[in-house]
């Protein structure tokens, strides 16, 4: 049981938006399942703040969830 960030885009050309969602609803807790926007290879020139966003909020997810184990 490891923190899962699973990140997506609809626009994604190669590999369907469902195999994300059905990777996230097989995965144990703690999770998220972030949009991004963008085909396979260029969701970074679509969206960096979006994928930046989704990043900063997993690891933020991480953190709490490590401090509230220690109390």
């Amino acid at each position: 049981k490891v923190p899962v960030l699973v990140m997506h885009s609809r626009a994604d050309g190669l590999v369907a938006y469902r195999h994300a969602e059905k990777n996230f609803a097989a995965a144990n807790e703690p999770k998220l399942l972030w949009e991004i926007a963008g085909d396979h290879n260029y969701f970074l020139e679509a969206g960096r703040e979006r994928y930046l966003e989704g990043l900063n909020r997993f690891f933020s997810m991480i953190e709490e969830r490590g401090a509230s184990r220690k109390k």
